[in-house]
Order: C-alpha cells, then structure tokens, then sequence
C-alpha cells in the first residue's frame, strides 16, 4: 500500500527518469504538418513505479495523461506554455517554454515519440537492427557520462518507436518503456489541448521557475518532456 505523503515522491521517481535533457535539431517543415495528429499507449517499468501513459499530439502541441500509484498527471505543452496538473487534485501549475524550444517546435515531425530525433540530436547513432513483438526495428543509441539512451524504431516511413531503455549509470538502474499502439489522424480539437476552468493554476515564468527549483521540488510533477521546456 502507498500512502498519501509517498505519491508525490512516486511520480517525482518516475518521471525524473524520463525527462533526461537531450539537445533537439531544428529546421523548418511545411506549414500545413501543424494539423497532424497522432495517438499512442505506452507503459514504463524499471527504475520506478511502473506508470501507464497516454500521449496525443497535434502539430507542435501535447498532451499527456500519466497514471501513478492512481494520481492522474496531465501534462500540456502548447504555444508558450508548458502545464502540469494533477487531476485528482485540480491543481497544477503553468510555466513560460524557453524562446529555443519554441523555436524548435517547427523542427519536430511530433512531440511525441521523438526518441529517434533525440538521440541523433544528442550525438548518437544508429547501432543495428533489432525486433519489438516480432515487428522490425532499427536501434539507435547513445551513450554518455549520464548512461545509455537506446530505442528501436519502426522501419515504416512514421519512424516510430517500438521500444526505448534508459540505463542510469549513477544509479546503475534501467528504465523501459514500450509503445503498445500507434495512430495518426486522429480527430482532435483544440480544446482537448486545454486546461479544464475548474483547475487552480500557478503561472510561472521561465527563469522564476528555474529559481523555484533551487529550494525543492514545484508543482505536482516534474516535466516529463523536459526538451520542450527547454530547449535542450
């Protein structure tokens, strides 16, 4: 049993092993790709509570819905902002995206499952071929002072990944999240990229947020996608 006071930490646990800063190329793609939609399911074990998320994107925007311990964390990036919230709660916070991952929006083919683009970007580079659920997969990897960041992505034009592993090396733990599903086009309005009015928000600017840091942890969870916050 997990209690109350031990939730937070939870979700604090798993998604620091997550959001692991990666640099993001950037170019320009044509204007119409704001439209494109995508759907995926993946589960995360390892290093954490294992976690069930939800990820739907639209051109730049996202949005993600992470289960842990039962604590339903939505999190929002679109235009400037970047919210987390705490649905059980209603409450979360919003914080003012740095000027560069604003500007590397345009670069991303979609926000989410961009671990392909991530690991490139970070220096790394394609290591074989591989296999995820009898599907064949090209493996890229990367390994720095922080650990090992590899993925196989699908050989389909989409490049989408199948199945991504983090090694820690301080820790010497891993962590593995599979991508159970996968769709595109997927009818979404704009509105689903909103935070509810029923939700108590705290603004935050970039640098304010930074500084909040410094003191302890701000808001119902840390930035899973830490790169669109970022930049970096």
């Amino acid at each position: 049993m997990v209690s109350s006071s031990a939730v937070p930490r939870t979700i604090t646990a798993l998604l620091l092993t997550l959001a692991i800063p990666f640099a993001a190329a950037a170019a320009d793609p044509p204007a119409e790709e704001k439209s494109q939609t995508w759907y995926t399911e993946r589960i995360i074990t390892g290093a954490a509570t294992p976690g069930v998320e939800h990820l739907w994107s639209k051109g730049p925007w996202l949005r993600s819905e992470l289960v842990v311990a039962g604590q339903p964390i939505v999190q929002i990036v679109r235009g400037d902002r970047y919210v987390i919230v705490n649905r059980l709660q209603a409450k979360g916070i919003s914080i003012e995206r740095n000027p560069e991952a604003i500007r590397k929006d345009a670069s991303r083919q979609r926000p989410i499952g961009d671990d392909r683009e991530v690991i490139l970007a970070g220096g790394g580079e394609e290591a074989g071929d591989g296999e995820v659920g009898g599907q064949t997969c090209t493996v890229y990897r990367l390994t720095d002072d922080q650990g090992r960041r590899e993925t196989c992505v699908s050989t389909s034009e989409a490049h989408v990944p199948l199945r991504t592993v983090f090694w820690h090396r301080a820790s010497n733990r891993s962590t593995e999240i599979r991508y159970l599903t996968w769709a595109s086009e997927v009818p979404l309005t704009d509105k689903f990229f909103e935070v509810g009015a029923d939700v108590e928000i705290e603004s935050y600017g970039y640098e304010q947020y930074l500084k909040a840091l410094e003191t302890g942890s701000v808001g119902p969870a840390p930035p899973t996608f830490s790169h669109l916050l970022h930049g970096r």
